[in-house]
C-alpha cells in the first residue's frame, strides 16, 4: 500500500505534535513539529488499527491492528532527526515556512498470499525506499512535493507526488487537516504495481498487461486528531484513493479490483 502528506499524511504522522493544542504554533500533522520546542529528546508511541486494500486497486480489504514507536532529536541548530522501526530521517528549516526533509524507508513487497488473485504472480523483493521532500508554508496552506525512488533498485521504480493542505486547530483540543496529492510513476512501478507478465496470464487466466508509466492517482487525505491532555491523543486518518487509466487499466484492477481504494487508521497516541 502507499503511504498519506502529498503521499503525504503518512509521511507526516512521523511528526506529530507533543503538547495540547492550545499550545502549539503549528500545525502537528506537519513537518515543523518541534520547531518551537527546546532541543533534545522527544518519543511518542501510536496504537491503534488500520483498514486497507489486500493489493494496490483490489476490491477486497484487511484489518490489522499496529504498534509505532519513535523517537526525535532536535539539534541545537534546529534540525530535527527521526528514528522508528524500518525508518530513519531528517528535516530541515530552510526558514520559518520552508522545510526539506529525507527518510529511508525499508519497503517490504507486497506478499502474494495476502489475496488468491496474487496466487501466481512472482515474489518481489524488499527493498529501501527514499522519501526526498519539499513543503512551503502560507498560513494554513501548504504546498510541496515528494521524490521516491527505489535505492537499491528492486522492482519499485520511481515515484513521486505534487500537493496541497490545510490544516487548522478547530478548538483548543481538537486539530484538523485535508490534502489532496497528484502521483506519477515510471513504468517500473506501475508494472510492479499492477502489471502481469505473459506467463502470469497464462497462469492465473488474466489478460496480459503491460504499462508505460505515467500519471498514476489522485488522493484525497483527511486527519483528525483529538487531545485529552498534554500526553494522550487520539487520532484518526483516512484517504480515498482514485487511480487514473495507466493503473486502472490493468485486470488486476479492471477485473478483478476497484479504480476507487480507501485506506482508514485510528489510534491512541502517547507522547513522553
Amino acid at each position: 500500500m502507499r503511504s498519506p502528506y502529498l503521499y503525504v499524511i503518512q509521511i507526516l504522522m512521523f511528526l506529530l505534535a507533543d503538547t495540547a493544542l492550545a499550545d502549539q504554533e503549528r500545525n502537528p500533522f506537519s513537518f515543523w513539529y518541534l520547531s518551537d520546542q527546546d532541543p533534545g529528546w522527544y518519543f511518542d508511541a501510536t496504537v491503534g488499527v488500520q483498514r486497507e486494500p489486500t493489493y494496490t486497486g483490489s476490491d477486497r480489504y484487511e484489518t490489522e491492528a499496529g504498534v509505532i514507536a519513535r523517537a526525535f532529536y532536535k539539534s541545537e541548530s534546529g534540525n530535527r532527526y527521526f528514528v522508528s522501526l524500518g525508518e530513519i530521517g531528517a528535516v530541515v528549516e530552510i526558514d520559518p515556512d520552508t522545510i526539506v526533509a529525507a527518510v529511508l524507508e525499508y519497503e517490504e513487497t507486497r506478499e502474494i498470499d495476502e489475496d488468491p488473485i496474487l496466487a501466481e504472480f512472482p515474489e518481489g523483493e524488499n527493498t529501501l525506499e527514499g522519501q526526498f521532500t519539499f513543503v512551503r508554508r502560507w498560513g494554513n496552506w501548504r504546498l510541496g512535493g515528494v521524490f521516491q525512488p527505489d535505492l537499491l533498485d528492486r522492482g519499485k521504480g520511481l515515484v513521486y507526488f505534487l500537493g496541497a493542505g490545510y490544516d487548522r486547530a478547530l478548538s483548543d483540543r481538537l486539530r484538523f487537516d485535508a490534502g489532496l496529492d497528484l502521483s506519477w510513476g515510471d513504468a517500473e512501478h506501475i508494472n510492479t504495481e499492477v502489471g502481469i507478465s505473459d506467463d502470469v496470464a497464462q497462469a492465473s487466466g488474466l489478460s496480459p498487461y503491460t504499462a508505460s508509466g505515467g500519471f498514476k492517482s489522485t488522493t484525497l487525505t483527511l486527519g483528525l486528531g483529538y487531545a485529552f491532555n498534554p500526553q494522550w491523543e487520539l487520532v484518526f486518518n483516512g484517504e480515498v484513493e482514485i487511480y487514473a487509466s495507466e493503473m486502472a487499466d490493468s485486470p488486476l484492477i479492471e477485473d478483478e479490483g476497484d479504480d476507487v481504494n480507501t485506506e482508514f487508521s485510528i489510534g491512541v497516541r502517547y507522547q513522553f
